[in-house]
C-alpha cells in the first residue's frame, strides 16, 4: 500500500542526530541570538505577527517573544507533542500524549499512545480538549485561513488507510463532523475546498461536506503547500522526482538515493530534504534547482516570505541555540 506524508504549512521542524562527512554548513549573516537552552527544543513555528515563537522543551509549550527574547511557558501537563497558533493569533492547537495503547494502535511511525488534540488562548489560558476519549491517534492537518475550523484526522495505525477518517471541528470543539473516510491534508487558498489523500497515492480536491471537486495529481508520496495555499510542491512514489504544481507542472529535482520526503518553505524558495534513514538532508533552492547537502544537526522555521528564518542548532556540549538570521543563507 502506498503511504504519503504532508508537510507543515506554517512551520518545518526536524532533529536528527549525527553529521555525514560532505555536510555542508551554511552561512548565516546578521545572525541574532534569541535564546541558549540545554533542553532540547522542537516543533518551532511562527504566530501569524511573526514576532512570537511557539516551541516545545521537555514535552511543554513555551512561546518566546523575539524582540525581548523572553521564553514564557504554556502548559504544565507535560506529554505535549506538536502545537501550532491559529491563522488569527488567537489560539493555539496542541497535541497531548494521553496514555499508551498496545498493538495493533500504533506502530514505528507513531506517538505510542492516544493523542488528545487540545485548544487554548495564545497565553496558555483556557485550555480545552476538542476531540473525543477513544483508543485512536488524532493529527491536526489544517486550520481554516477565515474561519478557524481545524481539519484532522482520526487513524488507529499509520500505515492502515482503512482507519482513517478526517473531520471538521470549530476551534471552541463545536460542530465536529465527518469529511472523509480518508486522510486529508490542507485547505486551499480561499477556503473552499479541502485536499484529500487516498489509499491509492491519488490528491482530490472536495468541498468542505466532503463532495468530490477534481483530481489534482497521483502517485503522490508526501506534498507541501504554499502560504497562499494557491500552489504545492509534491514527491512522486518510486521514482522520487520533486515536482512543483501551480496550474501547470514543473519538474524540480529528480533524486538518486531512495525515499525522500521534504519540508517545504512557504514563498516556494526552498526545500529541505532529508533521506527516509534520516541521516542525509539537503537545502534545494526552487528558483534554480540545485541542491547541497547540510548539517542534519540544524532545525529551520520561516516566515511566511521566507525573507527570514529562524534555526535552532544543535551542538556537541548540548547546548541548543534558537537564532534568527535576516539575509538568506549562502555556503
Amino acid at each position: 500500500m502506498a503511504l504519503m506524508f504532508k508537510c507543515s504549512l506554517i512551520f518545518l521542524v526536524f532533529f536528527i542526530p549525527g553529521c555525514q562527512e560532505d555536510d555542508i554548513d551554511p552561512v548565516f549573516e546578521s545572525i541574532t541570538l534569541l535564546h541558549e537552552d540545554t533542553d532540547r527544543i522542537s516543533f518551532i513555528s511562527f504566530d501569524p505577527s511573526e514576532t512570537h515563537l511557539l516551541m516545545i522543551k521537555k514535552e511543554d509549550l513555551y512561546s518566546l517573544d523575539i524582540p525581548s527574547g523572553i521564553l514564557t511557558r504554556l502548559t504544565y501537563s507535560g506529554h505535549i507533542k506538536s502545537g501550532r497558533y491559529s491563522p488569527d493569533g488567537k489560539k493555539i492547537v496542541y497535541l497531548l500524549l494521553r496514555d499508551t495503547l498496545p498493538e495493533p494502535f500504533y506502530t514505528p511511525y507513531d506517538f505510542r499512545g492516544a493523542n488528545l488534540i487540545f485548544v487554548m488562548s495564545a497565553d496558555g489560558s483556557n485550555p480545552i480538549q476538542i476531540t473525543p476519549e477513544q483508543e485512536t491517534i488524532y493529527y491536526v492537518n489544517d486550520i481554516h485561513p477565515i474561519s478557524q475550523t481545524i481539519c484532522y484526522i482520526s487513524y488507529q495505525s499509520f500505515r492502515n488507510f482503512s482507519t482513517y477518517k478526517s473531520y471538521l471541528i470549530e476551534i471552541d470543539g463545536s460542530n465536529n463532523r465527518l469529511l472523509t473516510n480518508q486522510d486529508s491534508w490542507f485547505f486551499t487558498g480561499n477556503g473552499e475546498h479541502v485536499m484529500v489523500g487516498n489509499t491509492d497515492s491519488v490528491l482530490n480536491l472536495t468541498t468542505l461536506d466532503g463532495t468530490f471537486v477534481k483530481n489534482l495529481v497521483t502517485d503522490v508520496r508526501v506534498m507541501g503547500i504554499s502560504a497562499d495555499r494557491n500552489s504545492f510542491v509534491y514527491l512522486k512514489n518510486g521514482i522520487h522526482k520533486f515536482f512543483f504544481e501551480n496550474g501547470s507542472t514543473e519538474l524540480l529535482w529528480d533524486f538518486d538515493p531512495q525515499s525522500y520526503y521534504f519540508w517545504k518553505s512557504p514563498a516556494d524558495n526552498f526545500l529541505l530534504i532529508v533521506s527516509y534513514d534520516m541521516k542525509r538532508m539537503y537545502w534545494g533552492d526552487m528558483s534554480t534547482h540545485t541542491f547541497r547537502p547540510i548539517s542534519p544537526n540544524l532545525q529551520f522555521c520561516f516566515t511566511h516570505d521566507d525573507s527570514k528564518y529562524v534555526f535552532v542548532e544543535f551542538t556537541p556540549d548540548s547546548l541548543y541555540t534558537v537564532n534568527l538570521a535576516t539575509t538568506r543563507i549562502s555556503y
